[in-house]
């Protein structure tokens, strides 16, 4: 009986070896293959912080870029207004100081404007168009003459080349403006793309991430699975201990007792003796 027993465990053991290997097997390739997405999961990683890293970069420049446009189109509304005023003041000063005898300046550009409206709109004759013409080239002479007086006087051209300094500076903030709102716009666009492709990445991270973790969870399965079956070989291997011991005991209490018997006085048949010489020789 105790040898039946024995046979038994020692191929449900082999039994349980086999499938202890095979679930080993299974853990180290699901391990394996966990890894393979680990290391890609820790490669996207590494490109998602040199793109943060560069888009972080680019955000700089275009807040500089922006911050420069800002600065530039108050320099611009500064000299715009400061334009404005020398121009006010520079035709009050003119109306002041132009010649008291002769047709006011004002006047004569008015008187050309009319000159030159009717030359473009009316159909004349040929002495007509001549005199016409005659007509307006003496009074730009006369406007010529006028303002070189005019701009003679210290005042009005110290006043005049204010006027022309504003303009020449707000026209170049005007223009600072327009170069560094594109290049602030340029950094922003590339900014932009650069979160695109990060985007894109965090998805290729968390799907990466997705297959690690449930690969990761039948590898521990299959771990889980390995350590029960050896676990079952050690119980098998102190059943198997526990069944030899036993069947020690029994030889030696067989032995025992035949001993006794003959020792008492006691008949012991054949079989008894036989017993006994197979127990007492093991």
């Amino acid at each position: 009986m105790v040898d039946n027993a024995l046979k038994e465990l020692e191929v449900k053991r082999e039994l349980e070896n086999k499938e202890a290997e095979l679930h080993k097997e299974k853990r180290d390739k699901l391990n394996n293959e966990a890894k393979k997405w680990l290391n890609e999961r820790n490669v996207f990683n590494n490109k998602l912080k040199d793109l943060i890293s560069e888009a972080n970069k680019l955000r700089v420049l275009r807040d500089e870029y922006n911050e420069k446009v800002k600065n530039e189109k108050n320099e611009r509304s500064k000299w715009y207004r400061a334009s404005l005023q020398f121009e006010e003041d520079l035709v009050n000063m003119k109306k002041e100081k132009q010649p008291k005898n002769g047709t006011p300046l004002w006047k004569l550009k008015k008187e050309l404007k009319e000159l030159e409206f009717k030359q473009m709109t009316s159909v004349l004759t040929k002495q007509k168009e001549d005199e016409l013409v005659q007509s307006i080239s003496r009074l730009q002479s006369q406007i010529k003459e006028a303002n070189e007086s005019l701009y003679r006087d210290p005042e009005i051209n110290e006043l005049a080349k204010k006027l022309e300094e504003a303009k020449e500076k707000s026209e170049n903030a005007h223009q600072q403006v327009n170069e560094n709102a594109n290049l602030a716009q340029e950094y922003h666009e590339q900014m932009m793309k650069i979160y695109e492709s990060v985007d894109e990445l965090r998805k290729k991270i968390d799907e990466a991430q997705e297959e690690f973790i449930k690969i990761k969870i039948q590898a521990d399965e299959e771990h889980k699975k390995h350590i029960e079956c050896i676990n079952n070989i050690h119980d098998i291997d102190k059943m198997v201990r526990v069944l030899k011991n036993k069947e020690k005991e029994d030889k030696v209490a067989s032995y025992d007792d035949v001993l006794q018997k003959l020792l008492s006085g006691e008949k012991v048949n054949t079989e008894d003796l036989l017993t006994a010489q197979k127990t007492g020789k093991n």
